[in-house]
């Protein structure tokens, strides 16, 4: 995806003290941003990866719309 974890710690502070929440929104991000012509081979690994990030506590819809700028 061509980010560096300082580009993601500067657009998602929150998601800094978990690098797996900021893996897995930049991977939501890009997949429905740069690959959304095959959102039916991966609508349910979206659905399952925004079900994990509600389950850490995090502000999903408001860290997605901040790494929509990474993208």
């Amino acid at each position: 995806m061509g980010l560096t974890e300082e580009a993601v710690a500067k657009e998602l502070p929150a998601a800094v003290a978990s690098s797996k929440v900021g893996a897995t929104v930049c991977v939501v991000v890009f997949l429905r941003k740069k690959l959304a012509d095959s959102a039916d081979e991966w609508e349910m690994l979206v659905e399952k990866a925004v079900a994990w990030l509600e389950d850490q506590g995090v502000a999903v819809s408001t860290l997605l719309a901040n790494a929509e700028a990474l993208f």
